[in-house]
């Protein structure tokens, strides 16, 4: 008989071995808990920001036009390189980078307020008396208003994404 209980494996009740086990999990996370607890912050991950200088404020962005030097500019378009419009309260001007072009609107007493590139590649131009366009090829038409000699004072325009033309008027 002393053979036979040395060729057995010794016979734990199954109680003894759940508990066993879980004071093993129990401890791993008892030292999991104090290691992450523990941890400085200066260990963690940090976001990476990166910096970069203000382009508005570097000096060789900015560039002085004489020639509208005294014209009391109230509004600028670029439709393009080398292709600027300005509405001053001296009337409606095209820069081509070298000359200055004053532009003729429908009504030569209009003073052209607010500036609004068409989809058309087209200049829109509020002023005291309505909406004006000027087409690609520097011809003036009048759009709003359409009949009569009812003004519509705008001061400001805005075309939405679905292509509808927006203006401010007094």
């Amino acid at each position: 008989m002393a053979s036979q209980s040395l060729t057995q494996p010794p016979s734990f009740p199954i109680e003894r071995m759940h508990v066993l086990e879980t004071s093993r999990w129990l401890k791993i996370a008892v030292i999991c808990g104090a290691v992450f607890c523990t941890a400085t912050p200066t260990h963690s991950i940090q976001a990476y920001n990166p910096t970069s200088p203000d382009p508005i404020t570097k000096s060789w962005r900015w560039h002085e036009l004489t020639e509208f030097k005294g014209l009391g500019l109230l509004d600028i378009l670029e439709r393009g390189p080398d292709d600027l419009w300005f509405a001053s309260r001296d009337g409606l001007y095209h820069f081509d980078g070298r000359t200055r072009t004053r532009i003729d609107l429908v009504r030569e007493d209009a003073l052209p307020r607010t500036l609004e590139l068409g989809s058309d590649g087209s200049v829109i131009v509020g002023t005291q008396f309505g909406i004006s366009r000027i087409a690609k090829d520097g011809s003036a038409e009048k759009v709003f208003p359409v009949h009569g000699n009812v003004d519509c004072d705008v001061r400001d325009l805005s075309i939405d994404g679905q292509g509808r033309l927006w203006a401010a008027t007094v």
